[in-house]
């Protein structure tokens, strides 16, 4: 997940770039819970999996091989982990605009 110069909030009604963990750690749980409303019966373990085999694999001349040290298994894709799990057929509604005509 992405965590490095993430725009954060701050206390002092402004934000600034942070890195870490603590950036990271919602997008993934944000993925988490997009699985979860998916198919709750998913275990811990199904849901690592899914996660480690849906990212989008990220190298570089240091890191040539995923997963890494550098990259761990990638750029997490939550569109790819839901689609991963999906066995049903869904059903879209809405209306498509074109330059703000129907």
């Amino acid at each position: 997940a992405p965590g490095v110069d993430i725009r954060s909030a701050v206390p002092t009604n402004d934000y600034e770039l942070m890195s870490g963990t603590s950036m990271a750690t919602p997008h993934i749980t944000g993925v988490v819970a997009l699985l979860k409303q998916a198919n709750a019966s998913l275990s811990i373990d199904q849901i690592e999996e899914i996660l480690f085999n849906s990212a989008i694999p990220l190298t570089d001349t240091e890191f040539p091989s995923s997963p890494n040290y550098g990259y761990g298994h990638g750029f997490i894709n939550a569109y790819n982990a839901i689609k991963t799990n999906n066995t049903g057929n869904g059903r879209v509604e809405g209306l498509v605009v074109y330059d703000g005509k129907d």
